[in-house]
């Protein structure tokens, strides 16, 4: 739920053409990141290909995205590390 709505509310933030409030969702996205509910980081590696992808046609990828990925595929979970090597669709989630 929480990786649907910082995709949610990045779409909002991309109408609004408003580079604060996109610095501030992403500084959330990756405070979650870090989660230790396996759970979160688990939506969020399945939100991940969407959320970058809006970000690079608004703003450009932030820097934060690729440390996530690395981490994840470290993961001690490993709902979370095998999501990184699943095929993706860049589908609505």
């Amino acid at each position: 739920m929480a990786a649907r709505s910082i995709l949610d509310t990045l779409r909002v933030v991309q109408m609004a053409d408003s580079h604060d409030e996109y610095t501030e969702v992403i500084d959330i996205f990756y405070r979650l990141s870090y989660d230790p509910e396996a759970t979160v980081r688990v939506e969020l590696m399945d939100s991940l290909p969407h959320i970058a992808l809006l970000c690079h046609e608004s703003w450009g990828m932030p820097k934060c995205i690729l440390p996530v990925v690395v981490t994840y595929l470290h993961d001690s979970n490993n709902q979370v590390s095998c999501r990184c090597y699943l095929p993706t669709r860049l589908q609505q989630p």
